[in-house]
C-alpha cells in the first residue's frame, strides 16, 4: 500500500498541532511516568538477522555528449533537502534555460558569503545551522564571522556558529559576543602555556589544532598533535555539559574561560599561575592522587589541574546546586555534577580536551579526556579528596570492585549528540532496535529511549536515547544485570503510548539482543510511474548529483535551554525524477505521477535526459519519502542543445527497463531493452539488501524482451508482502527497481 505525500504531511501537521516538539520527524512524545504499561521481553531475541550484504547499486553509465550537442546552460546546487519538502530546478522550454524552481529554505547574501569566507569543511555545517535561523539571525551570525578582529580566529568563531544548538542563537538576549571572546582567549592562554601549542594550518580548509609535549614510556618527551575536530568539539565549544554559554552578570560578566583563568578568590588558587609552570601534559599512566599534595612546578599537567579543582571546591554541595562554571568556582562547594562542570571547563580553559560523562541512572557523573585516539576516564573527588586518571573503577560498578551495576553510562558532544561509553567500566551487552513499517520499509529518525530502574529508587528514568538510522537500525551498549524498558517516538506512531515497555530483564553480559517494533502508520512513498524519455531531440538535459549524506535531527534531554543536534550519516538517499508541468503539479499535490529516470536508493547519479516533448521539464530531489531525516544534495544541471541535423529522427537502440504493475500480487513483469544479444541476468533483494533470488536468461537478439518473476525466493518458496528490489543485467543496461509485494 502507498500513502500520498500529502497525507503524510498533514499526518505530521496534526502530530505537532497537538503539542510536537519543533524537530524535523518527531511528534508528540508518549507520556513516560516512571512505570512499565507493556511487557515487550517475549519479542526479545538473541539470535540477530542473518549476515546482510548491501544492496548493489547499479553505477550510473557515463556517456560522451553526441557531437551534434553543445552546452548553453548550466546550473549548480547543493542544499539540504528536508523531510516533506523538494528542491526542484526547471528547465524552461520557451527560453532554453535553467532556473531554481522550488528550494525548501532561503539563506541569506550575508550568510552565504560568511560560508564563503570559512574553512570549505564548516560551510555544510554552517548551511544547516543559517537554515534553521530567521534572516535577521542569519545576518547577526554572518556579521560575526566576517566582522571578527583577528582573521586567525575565523575558523573557531565560525565553527561555534555552526555547532551551539539553534535554540540558544535564535535567543534575542544572548550576547553572541561570547563568541568571539571565547576564540580570542585560546590565543591568549596559549601563549603562556608550556605543555602545549596552537597550530594554525592555511590553505581552502583552513583550520587550528593543538600539540602536546608528553612523556613516553622512557620518559622521553614527545610531543603529539590531536585530530582537528577533537580540538574544536572539545576545546572550542562553549558548553560543556546542561548550561548556557553566559558572560552576563548572572556568572560575575565573564565567560568561563576568561573567568577561571584569571580571576581566583581570597585563600583558592589562580589557574593560571597553577598552570604556568607546568611542562607536560601526561604519561599516559594510571594515578589516583590524594588530596593532601602540594602544588609543584614539576606536576604533569592532568595532576595540576586535578588539585587546582579540588582546592577550588573543597566542600560538598550546598545550597542552590549551579550548573554555571564560574559560580560553582566562587562558591567552593559541590558533589560530583559541580566538580564534573568545573573540571571540564577548567580544562578546556587551558587547551585539555576534555568531556562530560553521564551515568544518571546511577547518580554519578566525571570526565574523559581525550589521549592516544581514546577518552579516558577522570575525575575529582568532593571534599578536597582524590584526582583519579586513567581509573575505570571511577563508576563504582560490581566488576571494578565497586558496589554498583552500571546501566547506561553516556559521552557528550556539546551540541546534544551523545553515544554510549559505559563499556569502559563495566561488563556489557549490546540492544539493537529495528523500527520499519508494515512493508519492511526502515523508518528513519525514530527516537529510541531506554530505560532502567534508578540506584537509589526503583523509579524507571531515561537512561540514554538515540535515532534510528537508514536502515531504522539504533544500536545501544548497555550494562550487564539490569533491567531495560524501552519508548519510541515517531510521527508513525509512539510505542507504548504512555510509560515504558519491558525490553531485557537482567542482562547478561556478551550477550546481543534484537527488538523489532512496527509503527501503526506506514512510511510515505512516492506514486510514481516512469515513462520513456525521447531520443536525439533538441535539448538534452544531464544531471549530475551526489549525496554525501543523510542527516539525524535530534535534541538532548538535560540541557537547558535544550540542545538540538545534527549528526551526518554518509551516503544518502533520496528519490530522484524529471517530471513536466502536469506531472509536477500532480506529485505536489500527492496525486500519482509519471516521471522519467525514477532513480531511489542511490546515493550518486549521472543521468543523460532527452526531452520526451517539447515543454517545461523538472529535475525533482524529493524529501516527501523521508520523516526525520534531511539529505544533502550536491547538483550539477547542464542543458545541451543540438545542431539541428537529425532532430528526432530513428536513432540507435536505448537501453530501457518497466516493472509492471507495481505494487503487484503474483507475477511482476519486467519489460526491457537490450543493445545486443547475450543474457539477461536477474537478481532480487530484500529490504535488508539480502540476495533472495536469481536467475539469468538467453537474450537471442537485441532489442525488447520480457522476463516474469512469480515472487518466490531460490527455494521456490513464496515470498511474503513486502518491499523488494530488482536488479536487471543485459547488454547496455543496468538497473534497479523498488517494487512493493502486496499477498
Amino acid at each position: 500500500m502507498k500513502i500520498s505525500a500529502v497525507l503524510a504531511a498533514l499526518m505530521i501537521l496534526a502530530a505537532l498541532a497537538a503539542g510536537s516538539v519543533a524537530l524535523p520527524g518527531v511528534t508528540t512524545e508518549p507520556e513516560e511516568p516512571g512505570v512499565c504499561t507493556v511487557d515487550a521481553t517475549g519479542q526479545v531475541s538473541t539470535a540477530g538477522p542473518g549476515a546482510v550484504t548491501e544492496p548493489l547499486a547499479s553505477s550510473p553509465t557515463l556517456m560522451d555528449i553526441p557531437e551534434e550537442y553543445f552546452k548553453i546552460d548550466s546550473l549548480f546546487g547543493r542544499l539540504f533537502v528536508t523531510p516533506g519538502d523538494e528542491y526542484v530546478i526547471a528547465f524552461d522550454y520557451q527560453t532554453a534555460s535553467l532556473a531554481d524552481s522550488i528550494v525548501p529554505y532561503g539563506l541569506t547574501d550575508l550568510a552565504v558569503q560568511s560560508m564563503e569566507a570559512s574553512p570549505d569543511w564548516l560551510r555544510d555545517d554552517l548551511a544547516w545551522s543559517f537554515h534553521l535561523l530567521s534572516d535577521a539571525n542569519q545576518d547577526r551570525y554572518a556579521a560575526l564571522i566576517l566582522g571578527v578582529a583577528n582573521p586567525q580566529i575565523r575558523d573557531e568563531v565560525a565553527f561555534q556558529v555552526a555547532h551551539i544548538s539553534w535554540t540558544v542563537l535564535a535567543d534575542p538576549n544572548w550576547d553572541e559576543t561570547l563568541i568571539e571572546e571565547n576564540a580570542a582567549w585560546i590565543y591568549s592562554i596559549d601563549e603562556d602555556l608550556q605543555y602545549v601549542q596552537v597550530n594554525d594550518y592555511a590553505g581552502e580548509g583552513y583550520y587550528s589544532t593543538t600539540e602536546y609535549r608528553f612523556l613516553s614510556v622512557t620518559d622521553d618527551t614527545v610531543n603529539v598533535e590531536i585530530p582537528r575536530d577533537i580540538y574544536y568539539w572539545w576545546i572550542v565549544m562553549p558548553r560543556v555539559s546542561d548550561e548556557k554559554p553566559l558572560q552576563d552578570a548572572t556568572v560575575y560578566n565573564l565567560f568561563w574561560r576568561e573567568y577561571l583563568y584569571t580571576q581566583n578568590d581570597s585563600g583558592y588558587p589562580l589557574l593560571s599561575e597553577v598552570m604556568a609552570p607546568v611542562e607536560v601534559l601526561w604519561d599516559g599512566q594510571m594515578y589516583n592522587w590524594g588530596g593532601g599534595r602540594p602544588f609543584t612546578d614539576d606536576m604533569m599537567a592532568v595532576d595540576a589541574l586535578g588539585k587546582w579543582c579540588t582546592s577550588t571546591v573543597p566542600y560538598a554541595a550546598s545550597g542552590n546546586r549551579p550548573i554555571q562554571p564560574n559560580i560553582i568556582a566562587h562558591e567552593h562547594d559541590g558533589n560530583c555534577g559541580e566538580l564534573q562542570d568545573l573540571l571540564c571547563a577548567a580544562g578546556r580553559t587551558v587547551l585539555i580536551p576534555m568531556l562530560c560523562t553521564m551515568d544518571i541512572l546511577e547518580d554519578h557523573v566525571w570526565c574523559e579526556l581525550w589521549w592516544d585516539s581514546a577518552w579516558v576516564p577522570f575525575q575529582v573527588e568532593l571534599g578536597g579528596n582524590m584526582t583519579q586518571i586513567g581509573n575505570p573503577g571511577i563508576a563504582y560498578d560490581v566488576d571494578m570492585g565497586g558496589s554498583k551495576e552500571c546501566s547506561c553510562i553516556w559521552d557528550w558532544r556539546n551540541d546534544g549528540w551523545t553515544w554510549q561509553s559505559v563499556a569502559t567500566y563495566s561488563q556489557v551487552c549490546t540492544l539493537t532496535v529495528e523500527v520499519t513499517d508494515s512493508l519492511g520499509v526502515p523508518v528513519d529518525n525514530a527516537r529510541v529511549s531506554i530505560a532502567s530502574e534508578q540506584f537509589y529508587s526503583p523509579t524507571i528514568t531515561r537512561g540514554t536515547w538515540g535515532v534510528t538510522d537508514q536502515e531504522g537500525l539504533i544500536t545501544f551498549i548497555l550494562g550487564n544485570n539490569q533491567n531495560y524498558y524501552v519508548s519510541i517516538a515517531s510521527p508513525l506512531g509512539n510505542y507504548p503510548t504512555s510509560g515504558w515497555a519491558t525490553l531485557i530483564e537482567n542482562s547478561v553480559a556478551g550477550e546481543h539482543y534484537y527488538w523489532s517494533w512496527m509503527p501503526p502508520s506506514p512510511m510515505p512513498s512516492l506514486d510514481a510511474t516512469e515513462g520513456e524519455p525521447g531520443w536525439m531531440s533538441k535539448y538534452l538535459i544531464e544531471v549530475e548529483y551526489d549525496l554525501p549524506f543523510d542527516v539525524q535531527a535530534d535534541r538532548d534531554f538535560y540541557a537547558n535551554p535544550r540542545n538540538e543536534y545534527a549528526y551526518y550519516l554518509e551516503d544518502g538517499h533520496l528519490p530522484f525524477f524529471i517530471v513536466n508541468r502536469d506531472n509536477l503539479e500532480a506529485y505536489m499535490a500527492g496525486e500519482p505521477f509519471e516521471a522519467f529516470e525514477v532513480a531511489d536508493g542511490l546515493s550518486s547519479n549521472h543521468v543523460y535526459f532527452y526531452l520526451a516533448n517539447s515543454e517545461d521539464f523538472f529535475v525533482v530531489f524529493s524529501g516527501r519519502e523521508h520523516v526525520g531525516f534531511s539529505s544533502l544534495a550536491d547538483v550539477t544541471v547542464r542543458l545541451w542543445e543540438h545542431d539541428g541535423t537529425g532532430i528526432h529522427g530513428a536513432g540507435p537502440l536505448q537501453p530501457s527497463l518497466e516493472v509492471a504493475p507495481n505494487p503487484f500480487a503474483g507475477s511482476l513483469t519486467l519489460s526491457f531493452t537490450s543493445l545486443e544479444a547475450g543474457s539477461a541476468e536477474l537478481t532480487v533483494y530484500d529490504i535488508t539488501g539480502r540476495v533472495i533470488a536469481s536467475r539469468i536468461s538467453e537474450l537471442p537478439e537485441a532489442g525488447g524482451n520480457t522476463l516474469v518473476w512469480d515472487a518466490v525466493d531460490a527455494t521456490g518458496a513464496p515470498l511474503a508482502s513486502g518491499t523488494y528490489f530488482v536488479r536487471l543485467e543485459a547488454p547496455g543496461l543496468d538497473a534497479v527497481r523498488r517494487v512493493a509485494l502486496v499477498r
